[in-house]
């Protein structure tokens, strides 16, 4: 009895090991949290003529970015440019004429992915800000 029993609990254990083995290794997920610290600031003006802000993370490399600024136009919207930022995440646009045109702008900060693989899956997402608006007088 004790024999039998033995048994059939090495069998199990021994078709638990085998499941455990064959499943495959979860990916461990983990996404940075990113935001335009203060807003996107005209720093001269009137007339605008340049603007800059800040990405924040609490992950340095989150920080360092490629930022694009986007005016909104009917159809398709207008690329004004775009800057990559250091790890302090400060960024600076300048107006591609005398000043910035009137209208509606919004920032686009692209996603970076830190470590891709079957093991590990980080990333910073993408970030798109709320619309300003810019006035000249």
């Amino acid at each position: 009895m004790r024999l039998t029993r033995a048994i059939g609990v090495a069998g199990l254990v021994a078709v638990a090991l085998l499941l455990v083995a064959a499943m495959p290794a979860s990916a461990h997920f983990a996404r940075f949290a990113r935001s335009v610290a203060g807003g996107f600031v005209p720093t001269t003006g009137p007339p605008y003529t340049s603007a800059s802000g800040k990405v924040g993370s609490p992950k340095a490399t989150c920080r360092k970015a490629r930022v694009s600024l986007w005016k909104e136009a009917p159809g398709n919207d207008i690329n004004y440019g775009n800057v990559l930022t250091g790890l302090s995440g400060r960024f600076t646009f300048h107006s591609p004429g005398a000043q910035y045109d009137d209208g509606a702008y919004y920032l686009v900060v692209k996603k970076k992915v830190l470590s891709r693989n079957r093991f590990h899956n980080h990333f910073c997402p993408r970030l798109k800000t709320n619309s300003f608006t810019i006035t000249n007088p």
